[in-house]
């Protein structure tokens, strides 16, 4: 994610259903990498986006590898970013779509 495309004192990230807010790009980078710390390969496919209206549902499917395993593991899950003034002003992360899309005001 650019610089230009955020504010630094204005993104907000939500860790799934912990609720720990980190704030800003350095928030958002830490929270990143310390997700990925356990895998030894991750990706993340887009499955689909949805407008609604000053936020946006992005449906994603997440496939990891940890080095102690053989398989790799998928996860279905859904971001709720937030964008203003053509900016990303919070990223709500969900572990399951079902919420992200409640939190819109739309259902699965």
């Amino acid at each position: 994610m650019s610089e230009r495309s955020t504010t630094h004192d204005r993104v907000g990230l939500i860790r799934g259903n912990d609720g720990q807010i980190s704030g800003g790009i350095a928030g958002m980078r830490a929270v990143w990498l310390e997700w990925l710390a356990p895998w030894e390969s991750y990706r993340t496919e887009i499955e689909d986006a949805i407008d609604a209206g000053d936020k946006v549902v992005v449906l994603v499917r997440d496939y990891g590898l940890r080095a102690e395993e053989t398989n790799e593991v998928m996860l279905t899950s859904a971001a709720v970013w937030t964008v203003r003034e053509a900016k990303i002003t919070c990223i709500e992360f969900c572990a399951d779509r079902a919420t992200a899309l409640r939190a819109v005001g739309l259902e699965e």
